[in-house]
C-alpha cells in the first residue's frame, strides 16, 4: 500500500578498515591508490578513477584499489560497471562487510536479489550487526513476502543505529500492512523526529496515519 514511498539512498563507502594493507602490494600501486583515495574523498570521483585503474594494474589483486573502483562506479550510478569490481572484492575477501554490502546493494539495484540477499546474509553472519546490511535485507524480505522477517530486520537496524529514519520509516510502513497501527503510528513519529523534519517525511507520515485513519494524530 505504502511501498515505494520513500526512495531510500543506500551508500557504503566508507574506508576499508578490516585489517592491514596487504603487504604484497607493489609500493607503486600503493603510491596510485593513495592519490586516487585523496580525490575519491574529496568527491572527484572521476579523477580518483584514473588512479585507481593504475593502481590495478599494477597490482590486479589490491583489495582496496578494486573497492574503490567499485564504490565510484555506484556513486555514479553505474553499477554494472562496478559489479565485477565488487565480486572481485568478495572473492579476494569474503568477509570485508561493507565490500560485501556495496556488491549487495548493486546486485540488488541491477534486480538480481537473490544474488543481493546471498551476500547481505554473509555479511550478517561475520557477526557484526550494520544496520545498512539489515535493512536492505528487511526490504528484500518485504519484497518476498515475508513479513515477519521484514519487522525483524528493520527492529535490528534502527537498533543498531537509532538514527536511521529510512529503517524507522519502512518499519513502521510494515507494521501498518500487519494492522499493528498503534506501534506504526508510534515508529512513523519516531521517523519524523529522527529526519528532522524533512519535509518528504512528514507528508509520507500524513498519507500513513490518513490511510490508518488517525487523521487526529
Amino acid at each position: 500500500m505504502f511501498r515505494g514511498a520513500l526512495v531510500v539512498l543506500l551508500v557504503a563507502l566508507a574506508a576499508p578498515a578490516h585489517g592491514e594493507l596487504n603487504p604484497n602490494i607493489d609500493p607503486a600501486a600503493f603510491e596510485q591508490f593513495q592519490s586516487g583515495l585523496k580525490l575519491f574523498n574529496k568527491g572527484e570521483t572521476a579523477s580518483a578513477m584514473g588512479y585507481f585503474r593504475k593502481a590495478l594494474k599494477i597490482s590486479p589483486a589490491f583489495l582496496e584499489a578494486n573497492y574503490y573502483m567499485g564504490a565510484s562506479y555506484e556513486r555514479q550510478g553505474k553499477c554494472e560497471a562496478a559489479e565485477p569490481y565488487l565480486e572481485k572484492v568478495v572473492t579476494l575477501d569474503g568477509t570485508f562487510v561493507s565490500g560485501l554490502f556495496l556488491a549487495a546493494k548493486c546486485a540488488y539495484d541491477l534486480g538480481n536479489t537473490n544474488r543481493s540477499e546471498s551476500l547481505l546474509k554473509q555479511a550478517l553472519a561475520q557477526q557484526e550487526d550494520n544496520a545498512k546490511v539489515l535493512f536492505l535485507l528487511g526490504k528484500i524480505a518485504g519484497e518476498k513476502g515475508k513479513k515477519k522477517e521484514e519487522v525483524d530486520y528493520y527492529r535490528r537496524s534502527v537498533r543498531e543505529d537509532p538514527e536511521f529514519f529510512e529503517a524507522y520509516f519502512n518499519l513502521g510502513l510494515a507494521l501498518l500492512e500487519l494492522k499493528k497501527t498503534d506501534e506504526a503510528v508510534d515508529i512513523l513519529q519516531q521517523a519524523a523526529k529522527v529526519s528532522r523534519g524533512r519535509t518528504d517525511v512528514l507528508e509520507q507520515l500524513a498519507q500513513a496515519l490518513a490511510g490508518a485513519g488517525r487523521v487526529d494524530q
